[in-house]
């Protein structure tokens, strides 16, 4: 009897803390739901195929937007400008690590199919800072690729998070 007092409580105490954190807006990374009129969008840029727009078109497809890059939609996501740049590392002697930094910034806007800016030009960066051992060249380690692809995945999420806010369709 009292060892299903204990399992009953146990549960009880589960249960309470997967509601409360629901309750306060949790929810697990990549399970963000968009509101129904970003559900088919056009996804407007300079570089179509490239790296960080992949990256944006399968993260919107999967969570159920439909992405297109030449039929009008209701809704437009221009992509205005992808950059990468760093801090120049520190200049220190041939036995001491380099520290890098670098930067990724995307600019964008979305506006409706009357041309009304929904969200105005906007930057969103990520960062990355990589240590590289005395003797080691940056490029040999394959740390900036990996650091690269995080980047554009981070931004990618911050750019659906603000396409998620509740004042976006008031």
């Amino acid at each position: 009897m009292r060892h299903r007092l204990i399992r009953f409580i146990g549960l009880i105490t589960a249960i309470f803390f997967i509601l409360s954190s629901a309750g306060c807006g949790f929810h697990l990374r990549g399970q963000h739901v968009l509101p129904p009129q970003l559900h088919y969008l056009q996804l407007l840029s300079g570089s179509p195929y490239g790296d960080f727009e992949t990256t944006l078109r399968n993260s919107l497809t999967l969570i159920g937007v439909n992405v297109t890059r030449c039929n009008p939609a209701p809704v437009t996501l221009h992509i205005m400008s992808v950059a990468l740049y760093n801090d120049v590392p520190t200049i220190g002697g041939s036995n001491q690590a380099r520290i890098y930094v670098y930067y990724y910034a995307v600019t964008f806007e979305v506006y409706d199919d009357q041309h009304r800016q929904m969200i105005p030009p906007q930057t969103v960066t990520a960062t990355r800072t990589i240590i590289v051992n005395a003797g080691t060249a940056l490029e040999s380690t394959g740390q900036l690729s990996i650091s690269i692809h995080d980047m554009q995945v981070e931004t990618s999420h911050m750019i659906i998070n603000m396409l998620n806010a509740p004042a976006m369709f008031r």
